[in-house]
């Protein structure tokens, strides 16, 4: 299987998002260890990570706090806020 970094389609992709809870967190509901890493390398493919979760706006953009300016957001179950103004919806 093809890692992320090896796909040279990957400049087809323009967000990811991912479900938070018994996705995205660990058990102990925190981020996991190495996320910042993995979180540079997509935007530095392009690609905007966006957190998806039932938390409502606040919250959600709360654990994302010292990158969150880079992030969209889809808070309660749905819709998306575009903090890195870098998607078109």
């Amino acid at each position: 299987m093809q890692t992320y970094e090896s796909d040279a389609n990957i400049g087809n992709i323009k967000i990811l998002a991912v479900d938070m809870d018994k996705t995205l967190l660990t058990d102990e509901r925190v981020l996991p260890q190495g996320l910042d890493e993995r979180l540079d390398k997509l935007a530095d493919a392009g690609i905007v990570f966006c957190p998806a979760s039932g938390r409502p706006a606040p919250k959600l953009e709360e654990m994302f706090e010292g990158i969150k300016n880079r992030l969209a957001f889809c808070p309660d179950n749905g819709g998306v806020r575009d903090l890195s103004r870098q998607l078109y919806l």
